[in-house]
């Protein structure tokens, strides 16, 4: 029996495990990435409902035993789109995961540390290194326009290189600058220096805007922040890819400028307005000018092209990664004898052993670059020459030497060319970090981060002395002025974190921070005179003698700045559908008082996932519905070193008994504290329809307090006024962001995405209440800050040709008074924004992208000038042809009472007549790119390649009369360098 028994059992056993062995079986396969074909190791690959699963290897491939039965594998990678597939009967399974443009910023980065976006109550807005792909500009500041809500960005000028004006959520200064934090992989670095690093090197940019995502930043976070990571590599092969672009700009023409006289009309105007410049010449001269017409557009701008050449290279196994990049960007100014070369390389490397983990990200960049003056508001600006210059004028005469200019003025070709403006700079940025999980304490970890901002800087103007400049300088025989300044800039950031999830539904991490800031800032300048030969350098100086009187003037300064602080980050979390933050930073700064030298900034904040509760469970329309709050303070302490004690003039024109005498320079103030900003922010985030439209909207109020400004004092302190913390500034406003996916058909899709603010901004108090008024701009109590401010033009009288204006009282006169000024609309625009639209066919995308403002009012200098007869002797306006003459006439032009070169106040006067609209549309880019086939790529050795042409600036919809509406914001707008229309063209390859 027993033995029958055991043979039962035995065969029991045999046939169960046959039935096992039939219901499972094995699935494999390899995943790569859609973006460049590699790949992807250590993606998660399960089976849905189950824990069955495991990571890919280094080279992607993955081998998994499932049920018989089947059922659905889950393949997710961070920062590709999670994607499923049904087994069915296949035992072979490839996947190719597509890059998560999207939702890549399921992370927010704060420098701090990274932070998922569904707990961060915060507010903030990430770019993608998706979003500016192939933008070939050499600052990056330019490329982020539009790219946010909340984000201001307005090129000041379209040098090559040149830095851009940035502001997030408004202007919340007004002596202690506007300027957002700047923070690469946790070094803060100097937003004006941006022309030396890579762009491409970047991988995202996260814009933190409220007290909940800046507080952390203490004294620095006012202005907001713009934390940026670098690129880092990924576990696998090494890859290398190999990037070229080449670009060229469009030639400008006198259509893209005011009109002018020609040289006909302007010798004509003259003789007839009583210039005396062309009295005395003959018939037979005056005929000769009036047949000369220079177009001094083509003889200043020029077809200026660009090209970039990059080399990366990335990679590693389990434990070390790393990312290396080189690039050479070349760009020809499109103003004569202007440029910009680059020259940058980067190292990322990042290592993980056991509890021990450690990184360092290396960045060194070289620039040289070829500058002209600009923004100055006289004919020395070779850029106010396109409109001051006669048509009548030649740059080169019969003999093709540089033309004197009849009138005295400066030969603006002359200029460019023979007095080179060069700032070159070195920069390394740089950091080592070093983490430890404790083993004992599971959660628990330290980590220190230590990082150098360096920049050597040389800026060196030749003046030569055959031109206008070197004719002005001292002893009339040039100059050469030379500038070296170096600045060092040292950070240390050492936390305790501990982090752990209890009871299943609460999770904790709390962070301990101590943080040191030293900056040392040294720089040397001097200027010589005498210039004998042309060697450019100083060999060409003569040395200075009280008898040659080429005495050379030599300046300096040096100082030095530092922050401690010490701060605390906690989060909370509850059931993954509630969470909390909180942040508090204690700052010490050299730059304050002893009265007030530590200052406590602090920020709570809250979100809510309400489409996780069961009222929202199972709905098919609303995907994700967050509600998140925040309240909390920042500051601001960008000013002076030394405003808190005296400061010593020294003079040595007069001496007494043989000494130079000292005077005080101005009045201490121990009490000087930071600038602080209150901020409240609530906010919604959604996504519908299975992630096919996403959007937030956010509603924010900031009170800036404690302007620094100066007061008023007393006149028997000697003095006009001290710096004191006043003032008072309050920014609000809403933000909406939007993304949708229009059509998903096939091989198409459509995509849009959209960002648009409105931004109330009210200066709320001012020192004594006094209105700050300067040019045609005014700072006033309950008006937004640098609004316009002039006497309201209404047109011409047509019986005597008299200017009309409107004076305080609403009545009509012909009587211009500065006290009939009026307040207008702000320079900074309320509203602004920007939109893209993306078309992908199989490999082909087709991106367009604008960026828009509106609401702001620009006074247009560059008509000013050349619409006053005063100035003869210089380039007229055409519109000057049209002024008042007989009784009757209507025009917007009023009569020119010129006698002798002299005229009346019309053309001279701050009115209306020069406010203009500066709101503006305008296609900022458009990319149109093809991506070969993989197995057509692969059979040629490769793993990627591809094409893509691109234009820049293309269209501009506004009703600004001047050159560009973007660099007129505040800026003497005749003598800025113009942006212009770019078009590229480029190749990317992966090997």
């Amino acid at each position: 029996m027993r033995k029958i028994l055991s043979c039962l059992c035995v065969v029991v056993m045999l046939c169960y495990a046959s039935a096992l062995s039939a219901q499972d079986r094995v699935i494999s396969g390899k995943v790569t990435g859609s973006d460049d074909g590699l790949p992807l190791p250590q993606v998660s690959v399960f089976l849905k409902g189950t824990s069955t699963g495991m990571p890919s290897d280094l080279e992607g491939n993955y081998r998994l035993t499932v049920p018989s039965t089947g059922g659905t594998l889950v393949f997710r990678y961070l920062g590709y789109i999670t994607q499923e597939v049904e087994i069915g009967d296949k035992t072979i399974i490839n996947v190719v995961l597509v890059p998560d443009v999207e939702n890549i910023g399921e992370v927010v980065v704060t420098g701090y540390g990274e932070f998922s976006k569904k707990k961060f109550s915060g507010s903030a807005s990430q770019v993608t290194s998706e979003s500016i792909e192939d933008v070939p500009m050499a600052n990056f500041e330019q490329i982020l326009q539009g790219q946010a809500s909340g984000l201001l960005v307005q090129s000041s000028s379209g040098q090559p290189g040149s830095a851009a004006a940035i502001t997030i959520r408004g202007t919340n200064s007004i002596s202690s600058g506007t300027t957002p934090l700047f923070v690469v992989d946790g070094v803060p670095v100097s937003a004006s220096q941006f022309a030396s690093m890579n762009p491409n090197d970047f991988a995202t940019t996260n814009i933190l805007k409220d007290a909940s995502a800046t507080a952390m930043y203490g004294s620095r976070g006012a202005n907001g922040v713009i934390v940026i990571t670098t690129k880092k590599g990924k576990p696998g092969q090494p890859s290398f890819t190999y990037s070229y672009q080449y670009g060229w700009n469009q030639q400008l023409t006198r259509d893209d400028f005011l009109p002018v006289m020609n040289g006909r009309q302007k010798v004509d105007f003259e003789l007839l307005t009583g210039g005396s410049g062309l009295s005395g010449m003959s018939a037979q001269e005056l005929d000769v000018l009036r047949n000369i017409d220079t177009d001094w557009v083509q003889e200043i701008f020029r077809v200026g092209t660009l090209q970039s050449h990059e080399v990366t290279a990335s990679g590693g196994n389990e434990n070390t990664t790393f990312y290396i990049s080189g690039n050479y960007f070349s760009q020809e100014g499109h103003v004569i004898n202007t440029g910009l070369d680059r020259y940058t390389l980067r190292a990322n490397v990042k290592n993980q052993s056991g509890n021990f983990n450690f990184g360092t990200n290396f960045s060194l960049g070289y620039t040289e670059q070829q500058t002209t003056l600009e923004g100055n508001a006289f004919i020395g600006s070779p850029l106010n020459a396109i409109y001051w210059a006669n048509p009548y004028e030649t740059p080169y005469d019969a003999n093709g030497d540089y033309s004197a200019i009849m009138t005295g003025q400066p030969n603006a070709v002359h200029e460019l060319m023979e007095n080179p403006r060069t700032n070159n700079s070195a920069r390394v940025v740089a950091n080592v970090n070093m983490g430890y999980d404790f083993p004992f304490m599971p959660g628990l970890s330290a980590r220190t981060n230590w990082g150098v901002d360096w920049r050597d800087a040389e800026a060196r103007t030749f003046t030569d002395p055959s031109t206008y400049s070197g004719q002005q300088s001292t002893g009339n025989q040039g100059a050469l002025a030379r500038g070296n300044s170096r600045t060092a800039s040292f950070v240390g950031t050492t936390s305790l974190n501990y982090e752990r999830k209890f009871r299943n539904d609460h999770e904790l991490n709390v962070g301990l921070y101590q943080e040191i800031n030293y900056t040392d800032f040294s720089s040397f300048n001097f200027t010589g005179f005498g210039i004998v030969g042309r060697l450019e350098n100083e060999n060409s100086i003569t040395a200075g003698t009280n008898s040659n009187g080429f005495i050379p003037t030599v300046g300096g300064n040096g100082v030095q700045s530092s922050l401690a602080s010490f701060f605390a980050l906690a989060d909370y979390g509850f059931a993954e559908k509630y969470f909390l933050s909180a942040s508090v930073r204690r700052d010490g700064s050299s730059r304050f008082g002893d009265n007030n030298k530590f200052a406590t900034f602090y920020s709570v904040g809250g979100a809510w996932i309400v489409s996780d509760e069961d009222f929202l469970s199972g709905n098919g329309t609303i995907d994700n519905l967050k509600l998140r709050a925040s309240f909390g303070t920042a500051g601001n302490q960008n000013i002076g070193d030394f405003g808190y004690i005296a400061l010593v003039n020294t003079f040595t024109g007069n001496p007494y008994d043989g000494l130079p005498g000292k005077t005080l320079a101005n009045v201490p103030n121990p009490d000087l504290k930071w600038e602080s900003k209150q901020s409240f922010n609530v906010g919604i985030d959604v996504d519908l329809l299975a992630g096919r439209i996403s959007g937030s909207v956010d509603y924010f109020v900031d009170d800036t307090k404690d302007l620094l400004m100066n007061a008023q004092l007393s006149r028997t302190t000697g003095f006009q006024s001290q710096l004191q913390n006043v003032g008072q500034i309050r920014n609000s406003g809403v933000e909406l962001s939007l993304k949708t996916t229009n059509i998903q058909s096939g091989d198409f899709t459509w995509e849009t995405s959209a960002n648009i603010s409105y931004i109330k901004n009210e200066v709320v108090k001012l020192a004594d209440g006094q209105d700050i008024i300067g040019g045609t701009s005014i700072i006033r109590e309950g008006e937004p800050i640098n609004s316009t401010y002039v006497v309201p033009y209404v047109g011409v009288n047509p019986a005597n040709g008299d200017a009309l204006y409107l004076d305080i009282d609403g009545n009509i006169t012909n009587q211009y008074d500065p006290d009939d000024r009026r307040v207008g609309k702000p320079r900074q625009a309320p509203y602004f924004g920007g939109f893209t639209n993306t078309f992908r066919y199989k490999g082909f995308t087709l991106t367009a992208f604008f960026n828009w403002v509106y609401g702001n009012e620009v006074y247009n200098n560059e008509r000013t000038n050349i619409e006053n007869p005063t100035y003869f002797v210089d380039g007229m306006a055409a519109s000057l042809l049209n002024a008042w003459q007989t009784p009757g006439q209507v025009t917007d032009v009023p009569r020119i009472q010129t006698i002798n070169g002299l005229t009346t106040s019309p053309f001279q006067s701050a009115t209306t007549r020069y406010i203009e609209d500066g709101s503006y549309l305008r296609l900022r880019n458009v990319t149109f790119s093809y991506a070969f086939p993989a197995d057509m790529v692969r059979s040629w050795s490769l793993k990627s390649v591809r094409l893509f042409v691109q234009g820049q600036n293309l269209m501009t919809w506004t009703k600004f009369t001047g050159t560009d509406p973007e660099t007129a914001n505040g800026a003497f707008v005749g003598a800025v360098y113009p942006a212009l229309r770019t078009y590229t063209v480029g190749i990317n390859v992966g090997f």
